[in-house]
Order: C-alpha cells, then structure tokens, then sequence
C-alpha cells in the first residue's frame, strides 16, 4: 500500500509541472502574437482577413480604414453613387479621412451629419432650391446664389435620372409599340404639386380629346378621366405613359439648371412629351421631339397637338426624329462608362480627387 500511494504522489507532481510547461508555453506563444501583431499589424490583419473569408461583416471592418468607404445622408442617391464610384466600399461602418458622404438635399440627415462627416462630402440636389454647405464641400445640381460658385458643379437632375430610366432611350426608338396605333388614349397627366399654369394647360388640352390625369392634379374642368396608377415613384412613372399618345410633363417652376426626370420619363414611355420649364432643354433634346408649351402662347403648341392627334403618318415621323442633342449625350448623360466614354462620370470623380484618393487607399492597404 505505501508503495501505491507513493507511486500516485509521483503522477500528482509530474502532472503539475506538465501543466506549468503548458502555461508557459501558452504565455510565451500569446506574447509572440501580440509583439508580432503590434509590428506587422497589416500583415495580420490580411491574413486574418484570408483564414475568414466567407465572413462579410469582419472583412468590412478590417477593410474599412484601406478601401475607399461612400456613405449616404438624406434623400436616396445611391444608383448615382455605385455608377460614379463602383471601386467604393459601401458597407463600412465607420468613416476616415478617404471617405466619401453623398448628401441628397431636401433629405433627412438623422444618420450622418454632413458637418460632423471628416472625409469628402458631395451634396447633390434636385430641385430649383437649396441650403447653405459645408465650405470644403462639392455641389452637383443648378447654380444657385447660395452656393459659391467655386464649389459647385452644374448638374441637371434628368441627368442624375437617366442612371435609372435613361438608357432604354440609347435603342432604336422607332419601335412598333412606339407608333401610333399601338397608343389608344390622347393624354396623360400626372403631377401632385398642382402648379397655375400646369393646371390651366391641362384644361386647354382637354378641349382636344380625352385627358387623363393620374395623380391629385386635373384643372378645373371636369372633362377628365381619372387614371389609377400603379407605379411606385419617378422611377416606374414611364409605364404609365406607354397606352398614351402625349404626356404633360411641365416643369413647377422655370431655373436655368432646374430641369428634372419628368421629360424622361415621358420619353421613356413612348409617349411625346409637352414641356414647359428652363429653355435650357434645347440643349439637350431635340426640339423635334417633343412639344414646348408656353403658358404666354398656348395656341402654338394647341395647334400642333390637335394636328397630330389626328394624322398618323406626322405622328409617326415625329416619333422617328432623334431625341437628343448632337453631343448631348457626352455632356449631359455620361455617367456610365460606355455612354460618352464616361466624360462626366470622371469630371465628379476630378473634382472630388477621387482618383488619387483611391491611389493611397490601394497602397495603405
């Protein structure tokens, strides 16, 4: 019996000191780690990254701080962002200094404050008005009194538009469900902010045929039909034109610069757009394809409508012309890099320095 319980005595001390070696070993591997961590933290931080892979949310956080992270701040502007910026990061979490902030004006700013933001940020706006901007900021929209001129870029919101709806426009037009026999109503109107003179032309062309208005906007008259649509925003509005020969398409306001996606959409729809807005559109459209109605001198443009409503074959031509403006496209439309070779798309990307941003970014990383 001594001998045995001498023997277990003996198993006792000898497994102590195995776990003692242990200890130490653990000890002196884990101090390695952090010594190496702490004087190849890049190095590291890539193969952590290569062993995790399949693991999204900690390849963003390690990528963040080496990859050119695109943010959004009030109203929605990211199809404009991933055409403009497609190398960007846009799962980030936290921004740095090689950020870019995309600010949609006339949105809520709740999640990230433009003035609080340290890297780029890029205010885009829409409409014919706009607030005061940080004094390192770019603006993309029309010049504006309140915006020094310095820091901005004249953009047209169409263009910002075709991004969504426009490139269906870059195929043969001349289509049969174009012509005017595959269009069985005169016209449709569909507007929520009822301005003056856009009620009172409405009214005009409903003494021509059959008016439909598909939103809280119908004139005065009561020689309307109320059309029920069933798109969801600007961005689905060109289907409701596709049954209709015409769609009223006037602008709220006149602003040099101010010309939005209405037209667009009418010509997206098929349909043969009356407009009225910032003269500026014949620098863009072709005047021939489509109908200016001026509120000072409606009959011009009554004449006209009236005309074609009733002859096919001038319909038809019409509808053959080209829509744009030699050179429009390049100017105007060349957010893609197949469209214009990209030349706006990399006029943004100069002014922000977005080139040379992402040549640190690659290296840091």
């Amino acid at each position: 019996m001594p001998l045995f319980y001498h023997r277990i005595s003996r198993m006792r001390y000898l497994g102590r000191f195995i776990y003692f070696i242990i200890f130490i070993l653990l000890a002196f591997i884990g101090s390695r780690i952090l010594l190496y961590k702490d004087t190849f933290g890049s190095s590291v931080r890539e193969l952590y990254i290569d062993h995790f892979a399949d693991d999204k949310s900690i390849q963003n956080l390690m990528n963040q701080n080496t990859k050119r992270c695109v943010f959004f701040s009030g109203f929605h502007m990211q199809s404009l962002a991933r055409t403009v910026f497609p190398e960007g990061n846009f799962s980030c979490i936290e921004p740095n200094a090689r950020s870019v902030l995309l600010v949609g004006m006339h949105g809520s700013y709740e999640h990230i404050a433009p003035s609080q933001f340290q890297g780029t940020v890029l205010y885009v706006n829409g409409e014919s008005r706009a607030h005061s901007i940080e004094r390192s900021a770019l603006y993309l929209g029309p010049k504006l009194p309140i915006i020094p001129e310095n820091r901005t870029m004249e953009l047209f919101y169409v263009s910002i538009a075709f991004v969504e709806i426009g490139e269906r426009l870059l195929e043969t037009r001349f289509e049969q469900s174009l012509k005017f026999e595959s269009r069985p109503f005169f016209l449709l109107y569909m507007n929520r902010h009822c301005v003056a003179f856009r009620e009172a032309a409405f009214d005009k062309l409903s003494t021509i045929d059959v008016a439909y208005a598909g939103g809280n906007c119908h004139g005065t008259s009561s020689k309307f039909v109320q059309q029920l649509t069933t798109s969801g925003g600007w961005v689905d509005a060109f289907k409701e034109f596709e049954q209709f020969r015409f769609g009223l398409v006037m602008e709220n306001t006149v602003q040099d610069g101010y010309i939005t996606e209405k037209i667009l959409s009418a010509f997206s729809g098929g349909t043969v757009p009356i407009y009225y807005g910032s003269r500026q559109i014949f620098d863009i459209f072709n005047p021939e394809s489509f109908i200016f109605f001026d509120p000072e001198e409606p009959q011009k443009a009554l004449s006209y409508i009236s005309f074609l409503n009733t002859n096919e074959t001038a319909y038809n031509e019409m509808k053959s012309v080209p829509i744009f403006q030699e050179d429009a496209i390049k100017k105007y439309f060349s957010l893609f890099d197949h469209v214009g070779e990209g030349f706006l798309k990399q006029k943004i990307r100069s002014r922000i320095g977005w080139e040379e941003l992402l040549r640190v970014s690659n290296s840091a990383g």
